[in-house]
């Protein structure tokens, strides 16, 4: 989950990944708890492992929240807890099979 808006600059608020292939939904706060088992989280933008809210700053007007899945040609990614967004995005260079995102804005 990242805020693209110009004053987050592509905030993270949420990178997780090796999501085994057959996982289909996630449950409500599995966040640093109920992972599917070999997921890993990433350090977000808050300095925190797992998943930091939404919290724009007052007078920024509505920022963009976008929710990314990517589906891989390779089971793993072999990066550590402190990988930044352009390290992860590097990473996954050759790698895409298909990709999903979902947006939505909030004030």
């Amino acid at each position: 989950m990242v805020d693209p808006h110009p004053v987050a600059q592509n905030w993270v608020h949420w990178l997780v990944i090796t999501f085994p292939a057959n996982v289909t939904f996630l449950e409500e706060g599995a966040s640093r708890k109920k992972l599917p088992q070999g997921s890993m989280e990433l350090k977000n933008s808050f300095g925190d492992i797992g998943y930091g809210g939404p919290q724009p700053p007052k007078g920024t007007g509505d920022h963009p929240y976008v929710f990314t899945l990517h589906s891989l040609n390779v089971e793993k990614l072999d990066l550590g807890a402190n990988t930044s967004l352009s390290t992860f995005k590097k990473a996954l260079e050759g790698k895409i099979l298909g990709s999903a995102a979902l947006g939505r804005r909030r004030r």
